[in-house]
């Protein structure tokens, strides 16, 4: 009977050694799984973090490069307007813009055997009157840097200039007997700021050595 009850411990006592062997191994794998499952995890988070940061930084490079290729095309834009308008000034330097001045524009004569002015209608064409006998289309032109001799108007000296704008006559308007009259005419700018005109000397009374010396009319 002893011996009965001797064996039946032996056998519960292996059954239970049993069971917490099977436990402990489901316990392991599970752990084993677990511990898995978070190593996945946080690998995803990790590509996918850095994934992002890849974007953004490509995303941000992109819009730099796009950001100076923009300053770069502006920059090249006003550095070219800047050299076209600086050798401009410097290929015609004694040219006249007539589009910063008015409508009209009028120079008076002092002396004899002239008209008693020139008036130019600052239209397209220009409208050059000549006293009250003559009036002509005309049209603005820049030239080559030209040396004009000219009586000056305030002292009758003569005096050399340079000119780079010339009024060329196109069209008689008002039919008139004079020749010198439908002569082109030059604009110039004067050491006093102001605005000159040279035309013809249409008084004639000069030297055969003076025959090339034309007339300057102010304001």
């Amino acid at each position: 009977m002893k011996k009965t009850f001797s064996l039946i411990g032996t056998l519960t006592l292996v059954s239970l050694g049993l069971l917490t062997g099977c436990n402990n191994e489901k316990d392991n794998a599970q752990s084993t799984s677990e511990l898995s499952q978070s190593r996945v995890s946080t690998e995803s988070k990790q590509s996918t973090t850095t994934q992002t940061t890849e974007s953004s930084s490509l995303a941000s490079s992109s819009t730099s490069k796009t950001s100076t290729t923009s300053q770069q095309s502006t920059d090249h834009s006003d550095a070219t307007q800047t050299t076209a308008s600086s050798v401009s000034a410097n290929e015609f330097p004694y040219a006249v813009d007539l589009s910063q001045y008015g409508p009209s524009l009028t120079f008076y004569f002092h002396g004899v055997n002239v008209p008693d002015a020139v008036t130019i209608q600052n239209t397209s064409p220009l409208i050059i009157s000549i006293g009250d006998s003559a009036s002509y289309e005309a049209q603005v032109d820049t030239i080559a840097t030209k040396e004009i001799r000219i009586f000056s108007a305030n002292d009758n000296g003569i005096r050399t200039v340079k000119v780079n704008t010339q009024l060329t006559f196109s069209k008689e308007i008002t039919p008139n007997s004079n020749p010198d009259f439908n002569q082109n005419m030059y604009l110039f700018t004067n050491k006093k700021g102001g605005l000159s005109l040279i035309t013809p000397n249409y008084a004639g009374n000069v030297s055969d050595d003076q025959r090339d010396v034309m007339l300057e009319v102010l304001q």
